[in-house]
């Protein structure tokens, strides 16, 4: 069996770059895609824990200027359960903030590890067929 024209093989690598240039340029608007949608998840937690954390910022030095100006010492120490109890949430915000961003450098790690294996492209040609004719000259007539 005749190997096939050099022009058939040259188009044939043709196509092969042309669909390799699809998948990476596929690849490519897939990452993009993805990192966009995990620093759009990661800002929304980060502001969320954020706000909830100025939030109980607020609340603890009210709760310190009410225990300020209590007169009596039980009002005095419901005020200091109340700024304790008030840090405790705020210290559990915290941790949730850092496990935030922990997760998202997570989930980053991730993404990098699947797009290098789709990187991983490998290619194999197989002929299915092969033609083959002969041009046989005739008279007209």
């Amino acid at each position: 069996m005749e190997p096939a024209p050099a022009v058939l093989a040259q188009i044939r690598d043709e196509l092969r770059g042309s669909r390799l240039e699809h998948l990476q340029t596929r690849n490519e608007a897939f990452f993009e895609e993805e990192v966009d949608k995990l620093e759009r998840w990661a800002e929304d937690v980060k502001f969320a824990l954020e706000r909830e954390l100025r939030e109980l910022d607020t609340q603890i030095k009210a709760a310190k200027k009410t225990s300020k100006s209590a007169v009596a010492l039980a009002e005095k120490l419901e005020a200091q359960k109340l700024i304790k109890m008030l840090e405790a949430k705020r210290n559990t915000k915290r941790r949730q903030l850092f496990e935030a961003q922990d997760d998202v450098d997570r989930k980053r790690a991730e993404l990098i590890e699947e797009i290098e294996r789709q990187l991983q492209t490998k290619t194999s040609i197989e002929p299915v067929f092969t033609l083959r004719w002969t041009l046989l000259g005739g008279k007209e007539g």
